[in-house]
């Protein structure tokens, strides 16, 4: 604030104030009644969002993976039918193109695999991958690292990464490697494998195991339920068990883990919960009997249970994942799940039907009016979009604590596979085109 010094006139008479005029008198009234009724207005309308700001268009390909990630858009274009693929990094400020670097054309370049890669950014690197094949980049350069013979997906932390492949029992009881087709449940396995994503060195090879995924919020380490059904936490550097959570007498039939704790489902039909740092068992309830699993939502725990005979709606109980207690609500059809700070209710498609209050069950914000969603990351708001007259689509955002969607704007134009971020949108807007948006 700039301040201008104006001086102190001593011993000037006050001038007689003036008497407006009746007209002049009845203007001011009228001028204050108006900011009164438009503070009114402002304070019952939905908080203001800012507009849509168009950042970049994007050269793609029809078939093409992208994703945002610390204030970069990498994209990564094939043309159907095409082993040659582009992979570019764009920079979310202003647009600009960072590197752009043929990729693809080594493991992954073999005709019609565009429909099964990935792309994942992980600090220091982006991996292609897809089933069985990954190429490591540099997000500062663009230059390819290193190539492994498996789908590589990153921990998180330390540098390190992990791939699970499914095998079957073999007749000597050596583990093979299982081909396409469905199997019993009893019947498969998986080899954990860690990596080294530097330099794409295998670091270590697992014996059959059930399953096992990165343990979010723990340093380098990895949630495994071994082939005896026991959970256990692997160093995912050297492949060794940290701790066991479970012993021989308890056989686990769901093991999940979000907000810092582990949710075990066994089978005899108990929920217990452990924090995820130190294996402390924090609570231990019984859940009903039946394929159930303990999801988490936030502040609370889904435990969705599927119908017990042929398909069907199933239901959401719903618990404090403080102490397990169960917080009163049973949310009826397809699963509940905490998205952007709200607990969300999707159809069998997975489109956000409304918003739910978790101690009652009833709707709090109904979403029908924007069926199509936007994917995006746990770190960032609930951004839905709807199509309007002609070529148009309209975007909203429920922000954490809001009650209503609030509208962001429009484009000119017809957009799908959209993802967003904490601050940008990104759509594909034609075959060959991607176009990214600031929306806050």
């Amino acid at each position: 604030m700039t301040v201008i010094e104006l001086g102190l006139r001593e011993h000037e008479p006050e001038a007689e104030p003036s008497r407006p005029s009746r007209a002049r008198q009845f203007r001011t009234a009228l001028a204050v009644v108006a900011v009164l009724l438009v503070g009114l207005a402002a304070g019952s309308a939905p908080p203001v969002r800012p507009r849509l700001t168009e950042i970049a268009v994007v050269p793609t390909a029809p078939a093409y993976r992208h994703v945002l990630a610390d204030g970069v858009l990498y994209s990564l274009g094939a043309q159907y039918g095409e082993t040659s693929r582009t992979l570019s990094a764009h920079d979310l400020r202003d647009g600009s193109v960072r590197w752009q670097v043929p990729a693809g054309d080594n493991i992954l370049g073999r005709a019609g695999l565009w429909v099964n890669l990935f792309l994942q950014v992980d600090g220091d690197w982006v991996l292609l991958n897809n089933a069985d094949s990954t190429i490591g980049v540099d997000t500062a350069t663009g230059r390819t690292l290193w190539t492994a013979r498996h789908r590589i997906i990153p921990t998180g932390t330390d540098g390190i990464g992990y791939s699970s492949r499914p095998v079957l029992a073999g007749g000597d009881g050596a583990p093979v490697v299982a081909p396409v087709g469905d199997y019993p449940e009893e019947d498969l396995r998986v080899l954990l494998r860690g990596f080294d994503l530097s330099t794409g060195t295998e670091l270590w090879v697992s014996p059959p195991v059930r399953f096992g995924e990165a343990l979010p919020g723990v340093d380098g380490a990895l949630l495994v339920v071994t082939a005896e059904n026991r959970a256990e936490v692997w160093d995912a550097r050297t492949g060794t068990v940290r701790q066991r959570i479970t012993g021989p007498g308890v056989r686990t039939r769901a093991v999940t883990t979000g907000g810092g704790q582990i949710y075990v489902t066994d089978e005899t039909s108990t929920l217990t919960a452990y924090a995820a740092d130190t294996l402390e068992r924090r609570w231990r309830v019984p859940v009903p009997h039946g394929n159930g699993e303990g999801i988490p939502c936030g502040r609370y725990v889904c435990y969705w249970q599927s119908p017990t005979e042929g398909p069907g709606r199933g239901n959401t109980i719903l618990l404090d994942a403080a102490d397990g207690r169960p917080v009163g609500a049973m949310v009826d059809g397809w699963l509940a799940e905490e998205s952007g700070g709200h607990l969300i209710k999707r159809d069998e498609n997975g489109v956000p039907v409304h918003t739910v209050d978790p101690a009652t069950g009833r709707t709090l914000i109904d979403l029908t009016g924007w069926p199509d969603p936007v994917w995006s990351d746990e770190r960032s708001p609930l951004l839905l979009r709807r199509s309007g007259d002609g070529p148009r689509q309209w975007f909203g955002v429920l922000e954490p604590g809001d009650t209503r969607v609030s509208l962001l704007g429009s484009v000119p134009h017809q957009s799908y596979r959209c993802q967003s971020s904490a601050t940008h949108v990104a759509c594909q807007t034609a075959p060959e085109e991607l176009r990214v948006w600031r929306y806050r």
